[in-house]
């Protein structure tokens, strides 16, 4: 095998990869539902990747470490996935609305090069999407939806362009009516097969638009663990408390790379595309170092591998997080989402749930992302502040009757008495 073929930031394997997790803390093993019927995948011949759709996976994985590092400083210790192809799937679609410097600071906080424009940007991941999907050994789904309120005045190029593009189901209801809120969720429940049954909870007051991406990939690996060399062993988490875990383990020769800081190798699965990177700080070292500068593997090395069974769910509103790592400016009412909608924009939140499970035949992955536009509230005046009338010089004044406006009196007050 070739030892480069493994440091490449290949869009599928970099920013799919499955999924970024930090600090993890395996869960015990429990007997998975019955997956619901899995709707039928086209059966599209792989298209090679284009040279956008690479920019784009190196782009997706910049900013997926960005926001892990944001995430690990805000919950130390804590267990996270997310997916960060999910997120800038759905913000992609939302930069197709923005404009001027809204779209700028959409397209800097992605991590996209010069010369990479939104709009090439999208085609790119309608390139990575289809070789997401047109796997023989793995079942891989990937699905982007947009769902707009009757009053939001849904611009007719946007729709296009998402229908187009990111082969977008396209929805124009009322945001408020409870069948919305289950289409939605009913969406994201079909495409995860059912590993991810509800992406929103409730609809926002005074939503107008939603945008929803949501994957799922399931795959074996190249070389199944033995599940008779699986045992109980435990697993020191991040505060130093040990826990108990299954502990699998093969041998093996395995694309790896070692540093006084870190050991990294690379699971591949059975189809070759797609790979399972670890990364393990050693004694010492800060959780999140490699993030600095990890530029690949060395070559393969013969080696013994222990991993323990992962079963990890995880979900965050994202929408505070992102305006941290650069995307306040798109966040804000000031927004111009104006290419999306006519309606006054009010803000928007965003929304990601996740789930990773990984065991001796392979792993299993799902991920929902929502983006949530409000409308802009009518603007309440703000009350006067009370005022004080002092008579205490000279003033007019007018006794009436109000129905006809009749003058009964009429005066000018230059003193409270005649002389």
């Amino acid at each position: 095998m070739d030892p480069t073929a493994h440091s490449r930031r290949e869009a599928v394997a970099a920013s799919f990869g499955l999924m970024l997790l930090a600090a993890c803390q395996p869960a015990s093993p429990a007997a998975p539902p019955a997956d619901p019927p899995a709707p039928p995948l086209s059966a599209l011949k792989l298209p090679d990747p284009s040279p956008a759709s690479r920019q784009l996976g190196a782009a997706a994985s910049a900013f997926g470490l960005v926001m892990l590092r944001q995430l690990m400083e805000g919950a130390p210790g804590s267990t996270l996935v997310t997916s960060p192809l999910s997120l800038a799937a759905d913000l992609l679609m939302l930069a197709q609305g923005a404009r001027g410097a809204t779209a700028a600071t959409l397209a800097q906080a992605l991590q996209l090069p010069p010369g990479l424009s939104l709009a090439d940007a999208a085609q790119a991941f309608a390139n990575l999407a289809a070789r997401l999907v047109s796997s023989a050994a793995a079942t891989v789904a990937i699905a982007d939806g947009l769902w707009a309120d009757n009053a939001a005045g849904l611009e007719p190029a946007f729709q296009k362009t998402l229908q187009d593009v990111f082969a977008a189901r396209a929805n124009v209801t009322d945001l408020s009516a409870p069948a919305a809120l289950a289409d939605i969720n009913g969406f994201v429940n079909q495409t995860t097969r059912g590993k991810i049954p509800t992406i929103l909870s409730t609809m926002p007051a005074g939503a107008l638009l939603v945008l929803v991406n949501a994957l799922y990939f399931k795959g074996g690996w190249r070389a199944p663990f033995d599940a008779a060399q699986t045992a109980a062993a435990p697993f020191t988490g991040a505060d130093g408390t040990a826990q108990a875990a299954q502990l699998m383990h093969q041998g093996g020769e395995y694309a790896y790379r070692e540093t006084d800081q870190l050991q990294a190798l690379a699971l591949p699965y059975a189809d070759s595309r797609f790979e399972l990177r670890l990364v393990l700080a050693k004694p010492g070292a800060a959780p999140g170092a490699w993030m600095d500068g990890f530029s690949g593997y060395d070559g393969e090395r013969p080696g013994q591998v222990f991993l323990p069974r992962l079963d990890l769910t995880w979900g965050a509103d994202l929408t505070a997080l992102l305006g941290q790592i650069g995307l306040a400016p798109a966040l804000a009412p000031s927004a111009d989402y104006s290419g999306a909608m006519s309606a006054p924009f009010g803000g928007l939140a965003v929304v990601q749930k996740c789930l990773l499970k990984v065991d001796e035949q392979g792993a299993e992955a799902a991920a929902a992302t929502a983006i949530t536009i409000a409308g802009a509230a009518a603007p309440s005046p703000s009350p006067p502040p009370p005022f004080v009338f002092r008579a205490d010089r000279p003033f007019h004044l007018m006794l009436v009757e109000t129905a006809t406006g009749a003058p009964l009196i009429l005066a000018y007050v230059a003193a409270p008495t005649s002389a």
